[in-house]
């Protein structure tokens, strides 16, 4: 198949538009939805079979696919932009989830509506022409790729990302977060509320119902993502406050004690008094730098969380569309290569949930022990504020030095001013860990759903079966079952 000049036009599909396709495990096309098939412009039977990169533009950089696979050969999800080559030589942008299943990869893909698309044509064309200057010295197409993978990692490091796999989160979820906003803007559905269960399509029906009861749930949790965020930075501001008192008081007290030695016999007691205060001030930094890793924990684990929800919420938003695709032909719900269809979209669905649920389980861990880290340093400030009472009194015997009563007097003030962060950072703590409390019902009612659409999947007889009518594999995977059983009795999954 020749493949097409490219033109410099796009190729146009909606907002509320959705595809996939899965391959095998050397990329070779193995099913996609009508969606998939009609913005390619390819004919179905001359897709299947053929390596993905069929619709491979030339202004994407090899690099950037690199990163892709070695997430996927990893076993991990990827998220990328990615510019792609209709049949007819016109590009469609698109947000591409990929993540293997048994058997091979799938990939869904959605408009791109976020500000993060000039930025990234851009970078692209920077490492394309990297690649091509390489590629014109003669150089290997791996020393090229590396070299374009070093601009690459330089543009995030500029714009605060560790990695890369830091930057594909926040790029998936702020695409879902402006995509909902234009669908709301235009009065737009991803897919009907409901699909009508005559004509033999009872079981598809069914599908559909228990997934938008598990979409319900995982919207509710998507919901409060934007709160946990926001009160993670709010929380981290306050420590990062506390931690700069703490160097204040170490300040002081190395201050006092210099002044107390220089006084001899008459300055004892507040040589000692100092000594103490900055033994505890030497405690309360530590336990401050403790804090602080506390709240880096579960930073890190609110992105996987965000990750894990937003890729749950994308997958059910294409099992429901596809259902509805395959609702408007008469009997397409009993065709094999389709069943296979919703058997793999089904089967990535509930193997991402279970793992949603089980960040969200980590992340209540992780709160109990910001908590009690954040205890433990209110103590301590509280005991440095009987040694500041101590030095206060002490300071006042001395009749012809006011420079001690000074030191005291400024750090009575920084104690107290760090007791009203601790006080606000505790709030903080707070109003996260009883976001966090809320989840494990809603958690527990998404997985039950999920497995009553897995049980609708498998009685439709839906193996993993590719358009070939080539079996791939059971579609439940286990961690599902593993998943439901650890939700506690209180989260109401019964039945």
């Amino acid at each position: 198949m020749t493949r097409p000049t490219p033109l410099d036009a796009a190729r146009a599909f909606r907002i509320d538009e959705m595809f996939f396709s899965t391959t095998d495990p050397a990329g070779r096309i193995l099913s996609g939805n009508e969606v998939f098939v009609r913005v390619s412009g390819y004919d179905r039977a001359k897709m299947i079979g053929r390596a993905h990169n069929l619709i491979r533009h030339p202004h994407m950089p090899r690099a950037a696919f690199r990163i892709v696979w070695e997430h996927l050969q990893s076993a991990r999800p990827a998220v990328a932009l990615i510019k792609n080559l209709a049949s007819d030589g016109r590009h469609y942008w698109v947000v591409a989830y990929l993540t293997p299943i048994r058997g091979g990869f799938l990939s869904i893909r959605f408009k791109p509506s976020s500000a993060w698309l000039p930025a990234v044509e851009a970078l692209y064309a920077q490492m394309c022409g990297c690649e091509r200057e390489h590629e014109e010295r003669g150089a290997s197409r791996d020393a090229g790729m590396d070299a374009a993978a070093a601009i690459l990692q330089r543009v995030l490091r500029e714009r605060g990302f560790d990695s890369y796999e830091t930057f594909m989160r926040t790029l998936l979820h702020d695409e879902m977060k402006s995509r909902d906003a234009a669908l709301a803007a235009q009065g737009l559905r991803l897919f009907p509320e409901a699909i009508e269960a005559g004509e033999g399509r009872g079981r598809l029906a069914a599908i559909h119902e228990h997934g938008c009861r598990a979409y319900e749930q995982i919207n509710a949790l998507y919901a409060q993502l934007d709160d946990f965020v926001q009160l993670n930075e709010q929380i981290s501001t306050q420590a990062g406050q506390v931690l700069e008192q703490t160097a204040d008081f170490r300040f002081i007290a190395f201050n006092a004690a210099l002044r107390a030695a220089r006084l001899g016999e008459e300055g004892r007691s507040l040589s000692v008094i100092s000594e103490h205060l900055g033994a505890i001030s030497t405690g309360t930094s530590r336990q401050v730098g403790g804090l602080v890793e506390q709240i880096g924990a579960v930073t890190d684990r609110l992105r996987v969380v965000i990750f894990s929800l937003a890729a749950a919420r994308l997958q059910i938003e294409m099992v429901l569309s596809f259902c509805a695709e395959l609702a408007v032909t008469r009997g397409a719900g009993e065709e094999a290569g389709r069943r296979g269809m919703i058997a793999d979209l089904q089967l990535a669905f509930s193997d991402t949930a279970a793992r949603g649920g089980e960040a969200l389980g980590g992340l209540g861990q992780r709160l109990g022990a910001l908590e009690g880290a954040a205890e433990d340093l209110r103590r301590s400030v509280l005991t440095l504020q009987v040694a500041q009472v101590t030095g206060m009194v002490e300071a006042t015997r001395l009749r012809d030095d006011d420079s001690f009563a000074v030191m005291f007097g400024d750090l009575r003030s920084r104690v107290e001013s760090t007791k009203l962060q601790l006080a606000e950072l505790g709030g903080i703590g707070s109003r996260l860990a009883q976001l966090a409390g809320q989840t494990p019902e809603i958690t527990g009612a998404m997985l039950a759903a999920a497995r009553r659409m897995a049980d609708e999947v498998a009685a439709l007889g839906g193996d993993a079966i590719d358009a070939t009518g080539s079996e791939r594999g059971a579609a439940r995977p286990g961690g599902l079952d593993d998943a439901l059983a650890a939700v506690p009795a209180e989260a109401g999954v019964a039945g």
